[in-house]
């Protein structure tokens, strides 16, 4: 269900071509292998010609969810078109999770009061 609340955002913002085929991309890939990552966070992604522009969106669940088996307090959705080939989207990733191990980043990230800070933070974490 967040999936499709985000990707609804990311249709909104007009990042997407497809929201239907956008949301199945990720809930297929979710079928493969979780994306959810340590320390309360998940990092789910689609690559498909559903997305118009790369794009990021990121929800924080005041209450977490269970995501695979773990509980996850923040979702950081990818989506990146499949036209633009390559592999960055797993370069975005492993950025992101290099930066997870790092206590001060999860910190600043969990305790971000604005959508400001959290976007500051990400573009910290893709930059480094």
């Amino acid at each position: 269900a967040i999936i499709g609340l985000m990707a609804e955002d990311l249709d909104k913002a007009g990042r997407l071509l497809d929201k239907k085929m956008f949301v199945e991309s990720v809930m297929e890939r979710e079928k493969l292998f979780s994306t959810e990552v340590e320390f309360g966070f998940a990092i789910p992604h689609g690559k498909t010609d559903a997305v118009k522009e790369p794009s990021i969106a990121v929800t924080r669940l005041q209450e977490g969810m269970i995501w695979s088996q773990n509980k996850v307090s923040f979702v950081v959705l990818l989506a990146i078109p499949e036209r633009s080939g390559g592999d960055a989207h797993l370069k975005i990733i492993a950025a992101f999770s290099r930066k997870l191990m790092n206590e001060d980043f999860r910190n600043l990230m969990l305790n971000a009061e604005t959508q400001e800070e959290i976007a500051c933070a990400i573009n910290l974490s893709v930059n480094d």
